[in-house]
């Protein structure tokens, strides 16, 4: 894939998957998400960066949305919860895609 199509399909994702945790209820990481499509759409590609820098440690965006997830909740919270697990996976494999082809 093109570097171009690339960014533009990790926007969309990035904006996908903000909207499913603003579905759940999670203000912050759908702000974070937003904001770094906003950035990569204005050409910003530390975005890229920033984006991935929301992996890793307590608190951080893989911490709060991995695939397992309670048996307690309602089975449209387990789908959205599981949709937004997805997104921000893809997202993931095409932030680390674009870095490592810029190498």
């Amino acid at each position: 894939m093109h570097a171009t199509q690339a960014v533009k399909q990790l926007v969309r994702t990035l904006r996908e998957a903000a909207t499913l945790l603003e579905q759940l209820g999670d203000e912050h990481w759908a702000a974070s998400l937003k904001r770094n499509a906003e950035d990569l759409e204005q050409g910003d590609v530390e975005a890229i960066q920033s984006f991935l820098g929301s992996f890793g440690g307590m608190g951080s965006l893989n911490d709060s949305y991995t695939r397992s997830y309670s048996d307690k909740q309602a089975d449209d919270e387990v789908s959205r919860h599981e949709r937004a697990c997805r997104r921000i996976e893809e997202a993931w494999k095409l932030a680390k895609a674009l870095v490592n082809s810029s190498r």
